[in-house]
């Protein structure tokens, strides 16, 4: 339940109050492009990780992390994931 409401409150908050305000300072077309492009980095990020799973079975971030970087490196993946998810609910 909590990580639905950080993601709801980062994709309205995001949305309703951060991305009118960059596309009035960008203008209209510097804007579009700019949209686009992180539209195209964020599926291309999902796309990496949906393969990642297929690829190694393993169904958590931490798992993964560890899979790719160690065991050493669980402890740091935990804190980054906390930290974005605090932040974002900030």
């Amino acid at each position: 339940m909590a990580s639905t409401f950080n993601l709801v409150s980062t994709i309205i908050g995001g949305g309703a109050l951060s991305l009118p305000f960059a596309m009035a300072c960008t203008g209209l077309g510097l804007g579009l492009l700019m949209l686009t492009l992180v539209a195209a980095l964020t599926a291309f990020s999902l796309y990496m990780l949906v393969a990642s799973v297929d690829r190694t079975g393993l169904t958590s971030y931490e798992d993964i992390g560890a899979f790719v970087f160690g065991a050493g490196f669980r402890s740091f993946i935990t804190a980054v994931i906390f930290l974005a998810c605090m932040l974002g609910a900030v």
